[in-house]
């Protein structure tokens, strides 16, 4: 696979992205980025970076200045990559492609939302990008028409991704605490084909712990909505309280027999 990478900044560079939008996310027209949006954005500062398969877009990642917290900082608000290009580190180079040029503007912060329940997101940003987490904010986007979000509440984690940081500067992000194993706050097990927790578990109160997340969660809001909605609720009560407690999420340990893995969080000192 022989794929070429560029940023997009005129309107025929721009026209097939909310494409890629629709196949990715299966959005609907009046939820895409149009390319009148991305224009202006790239106009005022915003950045497209496209990967390309021949004259064909197969990825992009999409963001644009902002000013949050007191902070100066880029705002990545899409970053999608076709399923047969899925796996072969088109994400990865998108990401630290983005990252050059936002260190260019003299900017030091990229931030963006993603879904916590999502474990293969979850692996990436922690041990491939070496993000940390402060943020949980409830149903962020509301009810859409994407098959990723039927069901639950769009609930999402704040990734805050620190561009000149060592973890930044990694393939890998240091993995694991100075503990070999953290207790899990809410431990998973199976019933029948899906793995399932408890909803209303106390907060751990020792300086490090794991929150375990399912596998599969995007196939179990489509077969088991109810189950996909108590995961959400049990786990956006555990990492408010931690969060809401001091605790920063620091980690993710992916398990490869499930599919699922844990956050790990480590009390601020």
């Amino acid at each position: 696979m022989s794929l070429t990478y560029r940023d997009l900044h005129s309107l025929d560079d721009l026209r097939p992205v909310p494409e890629v939008e629709r196949a990715v996310w299966g959005m609907s027209d009046i939820e895409l980025v149009p390319t009148s949006l991305l224009l202006v954005s790239v106009k005022c500062g915003g950045l497209v970076i496209g990967a390309f398969d021949g004259e064909g877009l197969v990825g992009f990642t999409y963001s644009f200045p902002g000013y949050r917290h007191g902070t100066r900082l880029h705002w990545s608000h899409m970053t999608g990559v076709l399923g047969p290009y899925r796996g072969a580190g088109v994400g990865l180079k998108l990401k630290r492609l983005q990252r050059e040029r936002v260190l260019q503007q003299d900017c030091d912060l990229i931030e963006w939302t993603y879904d916590p329940l999502q474990a293969a997101n979850a692996h990436f940003n922690f041990s491939k990008l070496g993000v940390v987490v402060r943020e949980y904010v409830n149903d962020v986007y509301g009810e859409t028409e994407s098959p990723l979000h039927r069901g639950a509440p769009t609930d999402r984690f704040i990734a805050q991704w620190w561009l000149r940081g060592p973890m930044a500067e990694r393939d890998e992000a240091p993995a694991g605490p100075p503990l070999a194993e953290p207790p899990v706050a809410n431990p998973m097990r199976l019933e029948g084909r899906w793995w399932v927790c408890d909803e209303d578990v106390p907060l751990p109160s020792c300086a490090w712990f794991r929150v375990a997340v399912p596998p599969h969660f995007t196939s179990m809001l489509t077969d088991a909505p109810d189950l996909a909605r108590g995961w959400r609720l049990a786990t956006r009560s555990l990492f408010s309280r931690a969060l809401a407690a001091g605790h920063v999420v620091v980690g993710f340990e992916p398990d490869p027999a499930t599919g699922g893995g844990c956050y790990v969080l480590q009390r601020r000192t």
